[in-house]
């Protein structure tokens, strides 16, 4: 017979024995999702679109084509960081976590750069778990909905944080969905608990970690080599555990670089110019007729590769300038919010500067040419140690009249909203404020945090102090902001309101005065991008302050072509947005300048030629008398050298370098097409308005075609010579 003690011990084991046994056995299934809370609040901007995280559990799926058109999506726009917790029923041992997104690079859409997971059983302690890529090998600017997930997690928890780190302006998403068995093996959390710091610096490195995969995989994309290799070295990017270790990274950049390396060649250096300075130009060879006019910038692109298995170091020589004023710039890529490698940063090099060259690698140099007096000048550029590679320019500058009195006759007028309020400015003034005048603005705007507007009762120290970045000539515009006076305090355009208003106004205009700056040069900025609500009282506005301060001036920005009925006899300037306007219906009245401007969101990714070179050839097929674009130096986040360090890119056409600026191939595209539109109106001068046009249409018909705008400036310039 079994002793009493042992017949217990035994039913107690076999009962151990089934309860495990039924926990091991259960099907992993769809874990309910009792609670989830989201932060920041959802904020894209659909009507009807829901800001309720509890959609994210409801079992639906969005039932629209395009999932952020769908009411069932949560969207956040212009956010660095996204976190999602999620308590579930009951602890639970979770196997899968899934999120259902989608992604169209071509409406700003894409998927995260990767999406953390950290679990807690009590919702304070938390360990990590592993993340999700969002990396994908689908076709970019096409729509796709996707299952971005991770079926290996293998753990109990009864709280789940997810923290995405997005990439691009925007991500969506509309629902998430727990696998795993509803009954925990143990109710053990793993003892990796970790602190705030901890959690964050695993966000931070696995963030930097996919940043820089992406980066390598669009590098190796670019570069020529053998196939085979080419998808060897990506096969070990997409499954690098360290890509976060900069020397990791650097391991993969030599290994890239050096697929272009030529086995069959003893050449070292080889240097080719490039038919357009603004992106991926075609090789033209080994010399360049340049035909410029004088007193405009000419810009060379010199393509130079190292075709031998060693690192070379070498520096630039240049012969036979005369006359000519030079600079020289290597294009420094840049990680853009996109997580594309573009070449835009122009870090200023001189003779005695080092070029350096990894095994295989390329670079491209851009050479500017300028000079104030006709002539001649057959122009050497080589490199120390590869004398039989020198490009040969042969240069020649034709007095056409352009110059700054013939600048000042057109009233053409360049504003990128410089406001030296923002952080990016700050012990920067000088130097930008030249750097605006070389670039032809002369619209200084001054914010409403300078201006007071309405305060009565300030010193307007603020203002000048501001004005000393003022810079004489310029046109002034106040930017008074009227939208929050319509809400508070609610008296907006009422007897107290204008009263204060006209006591704010003319001290304003007085202090403006003792700066020497004229009335006609003033303008108020009451609304910036008017919405359908503000017309009224834009117009109420606008003919009250005209009637009692007849020497005021009014501007601003409008984001619809539908609203200039209402606007455009008001308005002294208006400008117009591009995008999304038809530039062809607009007719510009007498006494009301019509001005454009483009918004240049993701700025570091947008294409130097069509939208930043084009748009002063838009002004002038489309008589605009000013051009612009937002902005000259709008930076989020800590550094302008980082997309990914704020809630959006940057929109900064400059880079910081100590406490100096050096600008970007966009900046120069913008001033070359200002100098475009300089010659257009002297062939239109000489030739008619037809003719120019004509010519200006040709290269706007094609804003892909890099070299058409060089090919009609030449034709300009040789017909205008003769």
């Amino acid at each position: 017979m079994l002793s009493k003690e042992f017949r217990i011990f035994y039913i107690v084991f076999l009962l151990i024995t089934i309860s495990l046994y039924s926990c091991f056995a259960q099907t992993a299934n769809k874990l309910k999702i009792k609670h989830t809370v989201v932060a920041p609040a959802p904020n894209y901007s659909k009507s009807g679109q829901s800001r309720d995280p509890l959609i994210l559990i409801d079992g639906k799926f969005a039932s629209h084509k395009i999932l952020w058109l769908d009411n069932n999506t949560l969207g956040w726009e212009n956010h660095g960081q996204i976190t999602i917790d999620l308590e579930l029923q009951e602890t639970s041992s979770v196997s899968k976590i899934a999120i259902h997104t989608a992604k169209n690079e071509a409406a700003g859409v894409y998927l995260p750069l990767n999406i953390n997971i950290f679990t807690s059983l009590n919702g304070n302690d938390y360990s990590y778990a592993g993340d999700i890529s969002g990396y994908s090998e689908s076709a970019v600017n096409t729509y796709k909905a996707v299952e971005l997930q991770n079926d290996k997690i293998n753990i109990n928890a009864k709280f789940i944080k997810l923290v995405i780190n997005p990439q691009g302006r925007m991500f969506f998403t509309d629902e998430i969905t727990i696998t795993g068995k509803s009954k925990a093996l143990s109710l053990f959390q793993s003892s990796n608990i970790l602190s705030k710091s901890q959690l964050q610096n695993i966000i931070a490195k696995n963030k930097s970690a996919e940043i820089n995969r992406r980066a390598l995989i669009d590098k190796l994309a670019s570069v020529t080599g053998n196939a085979i290799n080419k998808d060897e070295i990506k096969s070990q990017l997409l499954n690098e555990k360290d890509l976060a270790s900069q020397q990791t990274y650097q391991k993969y950049q030599s290994l890239i670089s050096g697929l272009s390396v030529s086995k069959n060649t003893n050449q070292g250096l080889s240097l080719e110019v490039l038919s357009s300075p603004w992106g991926n130009g075609k090789s033209e060879g080994k010399s360049k007729l340049i035909l410029t006019p004088t007193n405009v910038t000419h810009y060379v692109a010199v393509r130079i590769k190292n075709n031998q298995n060693k690192r070379i170091s070498t520096s630039y020589v240049l012969k036979g300038i005369n006359h000519v004023e030079t600079s020289l710039y290597e294009t420094q890529e840049i990680n853009t919010r996109s997580s594309r490698n573009v070449s835009d940063v122009l870090s200023p090099i001189t003779a005695s500067s080092k070029l350096e060259f990894n095994p295989g690698e390329t670079k491209v140099l851009i050479l500017t040419l300028k000079s104030s007096q006709e002539g001649k000048a057959t122009i050497n550029l080589s490199l120390t140690g590869s004398n039989d590679q020198a490009l040969v320019i042969d240069y020649q500058s034709i007095n056409l009249g352009i110059d700054k009195n013939y600048q000042n006759t057109l009233n053409f007028n360049v504003n990128v909203w410089p406001y030296y309020t923002y952080p990016f400015f700050k012990g920067r003034e000088q130097q930008i404020k030249q750097d605006l005048a070389n670039h032809y603005s002369n619209i200084f705007v001054i914010p409403a945090k300078i201006l007071e507007p309405n305060n009565i009762t300030t010193n307007h120290n603020s203002l000048i102090n501001y004005l000393k970045n003022y810079r004489a000539g310029d046109r002034v515009m106040l930017f008074i902001n009227h939208r929050g006076y319509v809400k508070s305090p609610g008296n907006y355009m009422q007897a107290s309101w204008q009263k204060k208003f006209l006591t704010w106004y003319d001290t304003v205009y007085k202090i403006l005065e003792d700066h020497n700056i004229s009335d006609q040069d003033i303008y108020l900025y009451p609304f910036d991008e008017i919405r359908e609500n503000e017309l009224p009282l834009f117009k109420s506005f606008t003919t009250w302050v005209k009637s009692v301060r007849p020497q005021s001036k009014i501007y601003l920005t409008i984001y619809y072509e539908k609203f200039l009925p209402q606007v455009q006899p008001l308005a002294d300037v208006y400008q117009l947005l591009v995008k999304s306007n038809d530039l062809s219906l607009i007719r510009p009245k007498k006494g009301h300048e019509f001005w454009i401007y483009d918004i240049m969101d993701d700025s570091k990714n947008v294409d130097p030629y069509s939208r930043y070179r084009l748009l002063a050839w838009k002004a002038f097929q489309y008589n605009a008398r000013g051009i612009g674009f937002w902005a000259y130096g709008d930076q989020f986040g800590s550094s302008v050298w980082d997309d990914f360090d704020g809630g959006q890119g940057d929109y900064n056409v400059v880079y910081d370098k100590g406490n100096s600026i050096i600008p970007s191939r966009r900046w120069e595209a913008f001033k070359q097409g200002v100098e475009d539109y300089f010659i257009l109106t002297k062939y239109q001068q000489k030739f008619g308005e037809a003719a120019a046009k004509r010519l200006a249409l040709q290269v706007l018909s094609v804003p892909t075609n890099q070299e058409k705008a060089e090919d009609i400036r030449r034709i300009m310039t040789q017909q205008l010579s003769k």
